[in-house]
């Protein structure tokens, strides 16, 4: 699903890795010639720092712009824009989650 999302965005030919942070845990998305695979986290230039709110970006409970703007979040390299491509906004919402 995120590979499909991903080729399907302006960014369909990037290859390299985007760290989570989410505070307590960080995982590491490689997005390669084979797909998107999970992976030991290392140091890359595209960083996300989502202050604890990781799972709301995966559920697409906002668009993922003005959620990390509301939650603070960090975004470093082409990470902001990895992000607006393979955690967009769900439809249904999930109209009684706890914004923040």
């Amino acid at each position: 699903m995120l590979h499909a999302r991903l080729r399907g965005s302006s960014l369909s030919k990037w290859r390299g890795s985007l760290l989570i942070n989410d505070g307590d845990e960080e995982v590491l998305l490689r997005s390669g010639a084979s797909g998107i695979t999970v992976g030991e986290p290392v140091k890359t230039p595209h960083v996300l720092k989502t202050k604890g709110h990781a799972v709301q970006l995966v559920w697409g409970t906002d668009d993922p712009a003005t959620l990390m703007q509301d939650a603070g979040m960090k975004a470093a390299g082409d990470a902001a824009a990895l992000a607006a491509a393979i955690f967009p906004a769900q439809d249904p919402m999930l109209l009684t989650f706890d914004h923040f």
